[in-house]
């Protein structure tokens, strides 16, 4: 399981020794310093006991808030859906709303963020990503399931939901995307990565 703080990156490994958790402290200074420097790009390894892997995430978790999110990679054709969120290339995600699904949300937030209509979900199985911020001097981890979408209408012009932050939608070639001068967030590069060979 990796973790991405800003740039920097949590790796629970699996570990065949008992796991005595000496780790919390480290963690904690890690996470802060990945949280002041966006520049920060190290790698901290968390084992994980192999035989009480259910208790070694519980013991990690109690480390955070955790919030579930959903979102999507839309195509058509070769064009990829993108955001322009507070200066960062992204993808449209967000918060699941109570009682909402992950498929749900997903769909809703790509269409909310993008002011679009007729996004659906072309591949069910999902790809998650982690990553840790700070809200409200609370340390959150947010769990985002991604899906592979696609718009039914492909000439519809998707435009942004400026109180969000976001300040730019649009259509990019999938091909180009490696060349973008734009700054983007590590763990959105992995979702790319994942669905668009």
């Amino acid at each position: 399981m990796e973790i991405f703080v800003n740039q920097a990156l949590i790796v629970l490994e699996q570990n065949q020794e008992r796991n005595n958790h000496n780790w919390n402290k480290r963690l904690n200074t890690f996470i802060n310093h990945a949280l002041q420097d966006n520049e920060y790009q190290e790698i901290l390894k968390i084992p994980i006991e192999v035989g009480n892997k259910v208790g070694s995430l519980k013991k990690f978790l109690q480390n955070f808030k955790v919030i579930n999110a959903a979102g999507g990679l839309v195509l058509s054709g070769n064009q990829l859906l993108y955001i322009i969120r507070n200066g960062y290339f992204d993808l449209p995600k967000g918060k699941l709303e109570k009682g909402e699904n992950f498929t749900v949300a997903a769909v809703r937030e790509v269409e909310e963020e993008c002011n679009l209509s007729g996004v659906v979900i072309s591949e069910p199985k999902f790809f998650a990503t982690y990553h840790v911020y700070l809200y409200k001097n609370k340390t959150i981890l947010k769990r985002t399931k991604w899906y592979l979408m696609t718009i039914e209408n492909e000439k519809l012009t998707p435009n942004p939901q400026y109180e969000e932050g976001i300040t730019e939608t649009g259509w990019i070639n999938k091909n180009e995307i490696k060349s973008l001068k734009i700054p983007t967030y590590k763990s959105i590069e992995t979702v790319i990565n994942h669905f668009v060979r």
